[in-house]
């Protein structure tokens, strides 16, 4: 008989883990080491269970085969000793529960041990001590179970509480005496120490059952009809499950940073594309800020993906501390418990709706972001179409221009009186200006990027050259040597470019002076 009125002390470990997450083999890897740490000492556990075709090592096969049920994968237990007709049992189970993994620990030593919870609780800790715990680790919980000397069912009152701390393997976390005992159903005390967090992983548990009560206290803490998770097993999965959710939603808060990404973008983006007033008169966009409003054009619709992918990852979320909300309540028997229970169910309600409203939020700010990019977009092109309308006009008056004076050149038998070392300069000269108006058109074409401002300046540096080469081969006619035109010329292209350059510099500056805030 323990001690403090508590007889049969056993201590009861599950331990969940995802079995289909995205770093399956490290959680796989952590199953496996705390599985063989089974075997090693203190627990001892390297035989097999009595169960037909269970095998004491699961392999790598059956950790990773997905599938819907539950399934038992592998069983070990400790040699039995020779002391016969007292409680002993110490055993190990390995499930997998839909897409969970499950480790059961049961400990119950013989009374000649004189093991209690404190002494499981440490070998326990040794355990588990030096295997690092893996991204999918959803939770653990370790039960303490006992009996107390009355064979009527116990209830948490004061001094069976202060039994119970009394055979307390540590200090409670809020260092307080335990005030949160239930009776559940099967007729049980159960207490809960926990600190004042969502986030913690591991639970301890004291369950504390009448004395003779040892089928009934192992059948809803340790395992169920034909090897199955207890009732208090599989509510426990199902609870751990939620604060795993939980912990995830609480270390991802960048989903609500990229709201505010997506709201400072529309708000950046609608004084580019609204016409401005000056001195009473509207005037549309500049080049400019269709160029910038593109720009934003395009983060906001990088937004409005992020958006998407964020507002259903939360719903695929929500839905699944549904589901496992549902589940905990299932488990017990849709029971209204206080306690720990309580607490679960309080958290999973207040979760539930706090996807829910995140989700809406976010919803919100994409079909705002959505609207924005589809109303901006027909803005800022027709924009850009307005400008290129006004500009090809403009060139077809002067190209129309040109192409008249030819015309009336050649219908009037008119010829130009240039000497023969100017004629190719002209002509040169000629398609330069050609190639010139191509590149301006091009620029006004592109007019986000840098590349055709560049072959602008390099060709108004080309036709200055041209320019000069001309006028060399009229002054001098064919006395001028090569070199001597080829150095004024390139001192020409250089002077060309670095004018063309300094004007578009001044022009840039110009505008950014007019839409600098006042």
């Amino acid at each position: 008989m323990g001690r403090s009125g508590l007889q049969a002390e056993a201590l009861v470990v599950h331990l969940f883990v995802a079995g289909d997450g995205e770093e399956q083999d490290a959680d796989h890897e952590f199953v496996l080491n705390v599985w063989q740490a089974c075997a090693d000492p203190p627990l001892g556990m390297t035989e097999p269970l009595r169960v037909p075709d269970l095998p004491v090592e699961p392999s790598a096969e059956q950790l990773a085969e997905r599938g819907l049920g539950s399934r038992l994968l592998a069983g070990r237990q400790a040699p039995l000793p020779d002391e016969q007709g007292a409680p002993h049992v110490q055993q190990a189970l390995l499930r997998r529960e839909h897409d969970s993994l499950c480790i059961s620990v049961v400990r119950e030593p013989p009374p000649a041990s004189r093991k209690g919870w404190c002494e499981l609780d440490d070998e326990w800790s040794e355990v588990v001590r030096h295997i690092p715990s893996p991204p999918g680790l959803l939770g653990s919980a370790r039960l303490f179970v006992a009996q107390v000397r009355a064979r009527r069912p116990p209830r948490p009152t004061p001094a069976v509480t202060r039994a119970v701390q009394a055979r307390w393997a540590a200090p409670t976390s809020t260092g307080q005496p335990f005030t949160r005992g239930v009776t559940v159903p099967p007729g049980f005390a159960v207490w809960e120490d926990f600190p004042p967090t969502d986030d913690r992983i591991e639970r301890r548990i004291v369950v504390v059952g009448a004395r003779g009560e040892d089928a009934a206290l192992s059948a809803w803490t340790w395992v169920g009809p034909e090897r199955t998770l207890p009732p208090l097993g599989r509510y426990l999965l199902h609870a751990a499950k939620v604060r795993y959710q939980w912990r995830i939603w609480d270390a991802e808060q960048g989903f609500r940073q990229l709201r505010r990404q997506a709201d400072a973008t529309v708000q950046r983006l609608l004084p580019l594309i609204g016409p401005a007033t000056v001195d009473g008169q509207r005037q549309e966009p500049s080049q400019a800020q269709l160029v910038r409003a593109s720009h934003e054009l395009d983060t906001l619709q990088a937004d409005e993906l992020s958006l998407v992918q964020t507002v259903t990852r939360l719903r695929e979320m929500r839905r699944t501390v549904d589901i496992a909300a549902a589940n905990q309540a299932a488990a017990i028997g849709q029971v209204q418990l206080d306690g720990p229970f309580a607490s679960d169910r309080s958290l999973s309600g207040w979760f539930g709706q706090q996807l829910e409203d995140d989700a809406a939020y976010l919803e919100a700010a994409r079909e705002r972001a959505s609207q924005v990019t589809t109303l901006a977009d027909q803005l800022v092109g027709r924009g850009q179409q307005r400008r290129q309308e006004r500009f090809n006009l403009g060139l077809t008056g002067i190209v129309g221009a040109i192409l008249m004076s030819l015309a009336a050149i050649q219908s009037l038998n008119y010829e130009v009186p240039v000497s023969g070392p100017v004629k190719p300069a002209l002509i040169t000269t000629l398609g330069l200006l050609t190639m010139l108006v191509s590149m301006v058109v091009l620029r006004f074409a592109v007019p986000d990027r840098r590349w055709p401002v560049v072959l602008v300046w390099m060709t108004c540096g080309a036709t200055a050259a041209a320019a000069t080469w001309i006028g060399m081969a009229a002054i001098a006619g064919g006395a001028s040597s090569p070199a001597r035109t080829w150095l004024w010329a390139g001192l020409s292209f250089l002077a060309g470019t670095s004018l063309a350059w300094a004007v578009t510099s001044l022009r840039r500056g110009c505008a950014d002076s007019a839409q600098a805030p006042t």
